[in-house]
Parts: C-alpha cells; sequence; structure tokens
C-alpha cells in the first residue's frame, strides 16, 4: 500500500499544504493551512481523527461566544470547563500532548457551559477538587456525564504515567548505580522500595506497592463508583 497522500484534502477548517517530515514516533507530519489564516504542522491521525479541526481559532471562538452568554466567565467551575476545552483542543496548551493530541476529547453535549455546570452541581462538585474523565473507566479518553467525576488534586494525580519522562524503564523503576531501584510516591513522600538486578523485579515491587496504595485510597472514598474504578485500576496495575 502507498504512502498516504493528504495534499490539498481539506478537514473542517483546515486545508493540507504539504509533507513536513516525520514526528519522534516516525508519524508523517503535514503543514495545515487554517480559514483564519494561521499555520499548523500535525500529525495523520489528529486530522483523520476528526480531532483535530481548526488551528485552535474555533475553541478560542467557541469560548468567547459562550462567555458572552452565559455570565459565568472567570467563576471556578467555568475554569474547570474551560481547562477541559483547552487541554482536548488548543495545541498550545502545556498539558495538550497528554490529553487531545493523545486521542481525548470531549462530549458534544459539554460544548456548552451550562449542561456542563448543571450536571457539576448534581455530581457533588466543590472549589478545589477536579474532574477526572478515566478514574470510573480505565483507559477512557471521553470527557462526559457517564465517564467523569470529581476528586481531590492527590486523588486525580495517582494514576498519572507521564511515560516520557520515565524514559525506557517500567513505571516506578530507575537505573541507579547499577541497580534498578523501585520508588513510589504515597501521601506526597517518595518511598523507596528496594533495590534490584533486573527492571522485571523492581517493576514487580513498584506494581504490588502501588496497587496496594491505590486499593488503600479506594476504601476511604465516600463514591462507591469512585471506590469501584479504583478498585478496577488496582487490579490493571498489579496484573501489567
Amino acid at each position: 500500500m502507498g504512502a498516504l497522500k493528504l495534499e490539498g484534502r481539506r478537514f473542517k477548517r483546515l486545508t493540507v499544504i504539504s509533507r513536513k517530515g516525520s514526528d519522534k514516533h516516525q508519524k508523517a507530519l503535514w503543514l495545515c493551512s487554517c480559514d483564519c489564516g494561521n499555520t499548523k504542522l500535525l500529525a495523520t491521525g489528529s486530522l483523520t481523527s476528526g480531532n483535530t479541526t481548526s488551528c485552535g481559532c474555533l475553541h478560542k471562538a467557541q469560548v468567547g461566544k459562550i462567555n458572552i452568554t452565559h455570565g459565568s466567565s472567570g467563576t471556578k467551575l467555568h475554569n474547570v470547563w474551560n481547562g477541559m476545552h483547552q487541554r482536548c483542543s488548543d495545541h498550545g496548551q502545556p498539558h495538550y500532548r497528554f490529553y487531545g493530541g493523545n486521542g481525548a476529547t470531549v462530549c458534544e453535549e459539554w460544548g456548552k457551559f451550562e449542561p456542563f455546570r448543571d450536571w457539576a452541581l448534581k455530581n457533588d462538585y466543590k472549589e478545589g477538587l477536579q474532574i477526572d474523565k478515566d478514574i470510573l473507566e480505565p483507559g477512557n479518553k471521553i470527557y462526559s456525564p457517564d465517564t467523569c467525576c470529581f476528586v481531590d488534586q492527590a486523588t486525580n494525580k495517582l494514576l498519572t504515567d507521564r511515560a516520557g519522562r520515565r524514559g525506557k524503564y517500567p513505571r516506578g523503576v530507575k537505573l541507579n548505580g547499577g541497580k534498578y531501584v523501585a520508588h513510589l510516591s504515597r501521601f506526597g513522600k517518595r518511598c523507596f522500595l528496594g533495590s534490584f538486578d533486573n527492571p522485571e523485579e523492581a517493576s514487580t515491587a513498584y506494581r504490588k506497592a502501588k496497587s496496594e496504595h491505590v486499593r488503600f485510597i479506594a476504601t476511604l472514598q465516600s463514591d462507591e463508583r469512585i471506590r469501584d474504578g479504583l478498585m478496577r485500576h488496582a487490579d490493571l496495575i498489579w496484573k501489567t
């Protein structure tokens, strides 16, 4: 099968101009022109999946329009809603690569603030809580009423895995002085789990400790959905 050719094709507000090499994962990159006049460098998947439909101007225009109509701009809850959209659609947002760049999207219903606000107020939202999309359903990439919940910051970070930061070794493992060392962050402190001769042994120690920690956090939850979701994550951590 020949190489995919996208030159001249149109994806919503974007028109593909030319191929511009590949990213670090050897995925093709394309220089695109947006209807607003800006240009953007995008991967094939971002275009063909429909996740990216403009250079970012569409999101900014939608947010600006909503800010005018609902009068809640600047409130804590509106900032949660706006941040959710930015992470999924604004290529200039620092964490875009972990969200929109990794396939995360916001459901159509939450394109407007009011339905999100109504759902949040019925689902135990309080200032200081953060929205989470994958505690209830491991691997979920859609922000929606059926897949999201509000948790404190520590719980929200509990399952974070930045593979790009830990390098080639398993999660929780680093090479130090010829030994494979396992650490776990627990209640804000970095806990040493041991030094091992190979990464597999270090990973086993980490996964066991992490799974037990997630199970303990699950027992502290008053929301049954969150408790059950964390228990599922604990099982997956131990098995993988």
